[in-house]
């Protein structure tokens, strides 16, 4: 074996006295040790402000005693805990002090807008809703201009940050203040379209959350709503009313030259093709499935909308720069505007309309029949836009019959749907029957199929729905506006039918609908006028037309066999809707006796106004004078309305009134009525009306003081327009003829002096001198006279000579004004009456027509009555004429009174 090694031996450390540096040349020697240092370091305190030392007495500070300056500047800060704090702190002080938002709103838009792009989640969402809850609301008024600008630029920057959380949030911060303000879209539109198109080609960030790319598309529909349409043609079903107040926001401050909307339309085609894609992969995703999922279904729903909103837009911009087209425009922007046109077509065709019409893959149990609606749903709105593309821009017949088959079964499908399916058809289906009038006219259909289902679906909607109204506009087009087009061949059975269907529904919606809804009422009072107006060129439906007084009878009022009185929808409706059902009465050719009856206890009732009572009359007279009211009728319309008219004062007693004021007549419309200003009457009526006007303005305040009920002043204005209008009505001998039986008969019933007498009025205007009384009417007038003139006589005290200018005088006087003219015209009357006063003298005679029962046998009582009779009469310059004549019969009548006195 070899000698092993010794392990060799390390030299033992020792301790070194001093460290010997080299000196080399250019380097420099460290300090020695026991050098002192002199170096001074500082760092920089940041303190913007002491915030103990300030004193905050009187201004407005946070919860933490912070001002809104300090809060805002600490949103800037590096801590992230201390910028949300700064964020909750700024909300609760402009909640408890809303002036520091007016007065410094610029200022804290301007710093809050660096926060939209802000790193952290909470931040964004905590500022979000400061926006939305307080900012936003708090300078609603006047958030024009400057506030929406200031947060617009970093808006946009914030839509192409990298971070997708950060785009999001810049796209609800844009939904947010176009909902506040809808006119900053207008002013903003190209830039968002375009960030609206570069996020949704990147959806590959959104397939893992649909509930992200719901709400984008949801916004983008917002935006899009508001571009202006041609909206009378569309209807969006689902349309809330805030929806409806800011739809044409855009359109005050849409471009009037081309070049902006070539701009706006260059955007809208770069949009349309993402969305097609977009729909396109939902589409295939949904069909890999067994059902339709919420989300899926909400995306595809919000893409074809767009698209249709789209759609609408180029509708409008065709109709509203074709005309500039042709006149200022330039033939460089009409070649730039046709081209745009003329590529929207190849951007829909070939995808979209070739996916129509959508159905699961699978047969769905009735568990799952919803989800068979929500194809329903989608294929409804692919429909809208083939329609509007097929009518306003580019006819596409080949597509038509598939389209058209899916409407027409839909229309049927209503009928046989139960009362949840109807509910549902009701809100798809409106936005599809507008497009019915143009199908009716340019689609071959020889067996009218389409027009029996539109009746089909028209009849068996809800009265009040959404469905009912858009029938009402296409039947209006269709019966009004394009009759003779649409219906050339007018004695095609089918369609004769089916026109006296849409007529008679017309009638059954008056008294369907409920009164809450009073759009819906004037939107068929309006059609149910203008079917008049036009007057029906076909025989058959204006008899059509002139059956629907039947369901007018119940709309006005009707009254039951026990005598119970039910009033219609008529008596509740606006004054607007009450004008146009009264307008439409002129327009039936002959009105019936029921329905004027109907007429007559409307216009007795104390709720109905004035004014449309005043209307009915005026409307009424028109309608005779035109021919459509016999005469029969109008004068038993007029007098019942003269007998049956109430007055009662505040304790439900009888009030009198002074009938036949000439009052100036409410203006209405100048088609229908004449103003009874303009008509110059050379009649007795005229001669009373003007003696009773200067009656009325002498004693005004007094009436007013007297008789407090408003309808009184009311039926002596009524009074007084029968008389006038009774006076225009033709022979007055015919018509004495007509009224003499009839109106003895009332006020042989014991009628309230008022009643009384108007309905004298009456007959004295269509009376002459001699009067046209026939022997035995002056008799019974003779009876009746006589307690008339007691009864008045007993409701006022005998005025002195020099009290002739009080109230009572002139009350006095018209209600004896009629007797005065009898005694006037028929020296056979005078002789009569006088008769019969000294009869009563002698208590030999009765009064069979007293309304006072208990004066029967109180008999010094109706001597003074009869002594005041005497009297108002002498006060009468012609009656002291006609009282000359029998002067005999008074002397009489006064020593049978002495003889009684003694």
């Amino acid at each position: 074996m070899g000698r092993s090694k010794t392990p060799s031996k390390k030299p033992q450390p020792r301790g070194i006295d001093f460290k010997k540096f080299k000196k080399k040349l250019g380097r420099k020697l460290p300090p020695a040790h026991n050098v002192t240092n002199t170096e001074i370091k500082t760092k920089a305190i940041i303190l913007p402000e002491q915030s103990v030392a300030l004193d905050k007495e009187g201004v407005a500070v946070s919860k933490k005693g912070l001002t809104l300056k300090e809060l805002l500047q600490q949103t800037s800060h590096h801590n992230v805990k201390v910028r949300r704090d700064a964020l909750v702190g700024i909300k609760d002080l402009l909640l408890k002090f809303p002036a520091e938002l007016k007065l410094h709103k610029n200022a804290v838009i301007e710093k809050l807008r660096e926060r939209i792009s802000d790193d952290d989640k909470v931040v964004r969402e905590t500022l979000f809703q400061l926006f939305k809850s307080t900012i936003l609301p708090g300078c609603k008024e006047d958030i024009k201009g400057a506030p929406i600008s200031l947060i617009m630029a970093y808006l946009f920057k914030a839509m192409t940050n990298l971070a997708i959380d950060v785009r999001f949030m810049a796209f609800k911060f844009f939904d947010l203040v176009v909902q506040t303000h809808p006119p900053a879209f207008s002013t903003y539109a190209e830039k968002a379209l375009e960030n609206y198109t570069d996020l949704l080609q990147k959806n590959q960030f959104l397939s893992e959350e649909k509930s992200k790319l719901k709400f984008v598309l949801s916004s983008l529909v917002r935006c899009l709503s508001m571009l202006p349409s041609n909206g009378k043609e569309f209807h969006s079903s689902g349309q809330t009313n805030a929806e409806k107040e800011v739809l044409h926001a855009f359109e005050r401050d849409v471009p009037n030259d081309s070049t902006g909307h070539i701009l706006i339309v260059g955007k809208l085609k770069d949009l349309v093709p993402v969305l097609v894609n977009c729909f396109y992969g939902l589409m295939s995703e949904a069909y890999s499935q067994p059902q339709l999922d919420s989300h899926s279904f909400d995306c595809m729903q919000s893409i074809l909308h767009s698209i249709d909103l789209i759609v609408r837009y180029k509708v409008y911009g065709i109709s509203k720069y074709q005309q500039d087209l042709r006149t200022s425009m330039s033939s460089i922007s009409s070649t730039e505007i046709h081209a745009q046109d003329e590529k929207f077509p190849l951007l829909l065709l070939d995808k979209l309309f070739a996916v129509f019409p959508m159905q699961p893959t699978r047969a769905l149990s009735e568990e799952d029949d919803h989800y068979d609606r929500r194809y329903y749903i989608l294929n409804a709105v692919i429909s809208r836009i083939f329609f509007t593309f097929n009518q306003y821009i580019s006819p596409l017949p080949v597509l038509c019959e598939r389209f058209l088959s899916f409407l027409k079964d839909w229309l049927f499908e209503l009928y046989r749907s139960n009362v949840s399916d109807k509910a549902f058809y009701d809100k798809q289906l409106p936005s599809l029957v507008p497009f019915i009038p143009y199908l009716v006219s340019t689609v071959d259909d020889q067996d009218h199929h389409l027009l029996k289902a539109f009746t089909t679906a028209f009849g068996n909607c809800s009265p009040e729905s959404s469905l009912k109204m858009a029938c009402l506009e296409a039947v209006e087009e269709m019966l009004v506006l394009k009759q003779e087009i649409l219906f050339s061949d007018a004695g095609d059975k089918e369609i004769l039918d089916c026109q006296k269907t849409w007529i008679h529904e017309i009638g059954l919606l008056l008294n369907s609908i409920s009164n809450k809804k009073p759009s819906s009422f004037h939107a068929v009072l309006h059609l149910l006028l203008r079917l008049g107006q036009i007057g029906l060129s076909n025989s058959d439906l204006a008899v059509e037309y002139d059956k629907l007084q039947d369901e007018l009878q119940k709309y006005y009022c009707i009254k039951s066999e026990n005598g119970h009185i039910c009033y219609g929808p008529f008596m509740e409706l606006s004054k607007e809707s009450q004008e146009l059902s009264i307008c439409c009465l002129y327009y039936f050719s002959c009105l019936k006796g029921q329905l004027l009856a109907s007429l007559a206890l409307c216009c007795l009732s104390h709720s109905l106004e004035p004014s449309v009572l005043f209307r009915i009359i005026e409307v009424l007279h028109s309608s005779y004078n035109a021919g459509h009211i016999h005469v029969v009728d109008y004068i038993s319309f007029l007098v019942t309305l003269l007998s049956q008219y109430e007055i009662s004062d505040q304790d439900g007693r009888v009030e009198n009134s002074i009938p036949m004021e000439h009052n100036k007549q409410p203006q209405g419309d100048d088609f229908i009525v004449p103003s009874v200003d303009r008509i110059v009457s050379v009649t007795l009526a005229s001669k009373m009306m003007h003696i009773y006007m200067a009656f009325i303005k002498q004693r005004e305040k007094t009436c007013s003081t007297i008789l407090k009920e408003a309808n009184l002043a009311t039926f002596r204005s009524v009074a007084g327009r029968v008389c006038c209008f009774l006076s225009q009505m033709g022979d007055p001998s015919l018509l004495f003829q007509i009224l003499e039986d009839v109106v003895l008969d009332h006020i042989s019933q014991k009628l309230p002096i008022h009643n009384t007498c108007a309905l004298m009025g009456m007959l004295i205007t269509v009376d002459s001198r001699p009067t046209r009384l026939s022997e035995e009417s002056i008799i019974k007038l003779g009876d009746i006279m006589l307690s008339y003139m007691i009864d008045v006589a007993l409701l006022f005290p005998v005025p002195e000579e020099e009290q002739k200018a009080s109230s009572n005088f002139y009350a006095w006087h018209d209600y004896l004004l009629p007797c005065f003219f009898l005694l006037d015209r028929s020296s056979t009357f005078c002789k009569l009456l006088l008769d019969k006063m000294v009869s009563l003298v002698g208590e030999s005679g009765e009064l069979l027509f007293l309304r006072d029962t208990q004066l029967t046998r109180d008999h010094p009582r109706k001597i003074r009555a009869l002594v005041s009779i005497f009297i108002m009469m002498s006060m009468d310059s012609k009656m002291r004429t006609v009282l000359s004549t029998c002067q005999t019969e008074i002397d009489n009548i006064f020593q049978s009174i002495l003889l009684l006195q003694g």
